[in-house]
């Protein structure tokens, strides 16, 4: 089993429609090749975590390099996994871009929606990076 993280900036033009048409297109590939994962955004950026066989999560991390709705991409994180963490999700999605959400709100959100993962019940390095850069890039630095 393999876990790859990594971050990417939306370009302007890629709207909310477009992102949750992306988003179902992303499920339907995902479930078929027994990838699962999670995709938050926030603010005109996304971090993704997938998870999957080897193979299959480098080819299409290869194709999300090539996706012009996005730039910026950067690498987090790439490593073997015992277990998923998002064994049930093909592609969770949370978009935490609301501009009437505060930070206490986004926090209990936050974690409310890993909860609902296996991050706290397999950890893992790979698990613990995404949690922590998904907080980084909500704005909150606070320790974990």
């Amino acid at each position: 089993m393999h876990a790859l993280i990594y971050t990417s900036k939306a370009v302007d033009s890629f709207v909310s429609s477009e992102i949750y048409d992306m988003l179902n297109n992303a499920r339907a590939f995902n479930q078929e090749h027994r990838i699962t994962g999670c995709l938050l955004y926030h603010q005109n950026q996304f971090i993704q975590l997938l998870e999957g066989e080897a193979p299959m999560v480098r080819e299409l991390y290869s194709r999300i390099e090539k996706d012009r709705r996005h730039t910026s991409l950067a690498l987090l994180s790439e490593e073997r996994i015992d277990s998923r963490i998002f064994e049930e999700w093909h592609m969770a999605f949370y978009n935490f871009s609301s501009p009437e959400e505060d930070a206490i709100f986004k926090e209990h959100q936050l974690a409310t929606f890993f909860e609902n993962s296996n991050l706290f019940k397999k950890a893992s390095k790979s698990g613990l990076l995404f949690f922590k850069s998904v907080r980084n890039l909500l704005g909150n630095n606070s320790p974990q």
